[in-house]
């Protein structure tokens, strides 16, 4: 996956690697649903942004992966394609 046959293609990705109706440490990001209702609950979850080495449309090589981190504990509204 060359680009024009030189240049090797990578790609920053933002996934969520797990969630729970729990918590979790004192850093995972969390959001409300539906906020208001008797059925309001909590979700937690962990985060990561990675940079990754595209070599094939099958074979992408994660090489840097970062947690991103909650130290505010403020609630995340923001979709992941969002500025926080």
């Amino acid at each position: 996956m060359r680009i024009r046959g030189k240049y090797r293609q990578v790609i920053i990705d933002g996934t969520q690697l797990y969630s729970t109706r729990g918590e979790l440490d004192g850093n995972s990001l969390y959001r409300i649903h539906q906020k208001g209702t008797e059925d309001e609950y909590q979700e937690s979850y962990y985060y990561v942004l990675e940079a990754k080495l595209v070599l094939h449309p099958k074979i992408i090589v994660s090489f840097q992966t970062e947690f991103v981190e909650n130290e505010d504990r403020k609630e995340m509204e923001n979709q992941d394609c969002e500025t926080m």
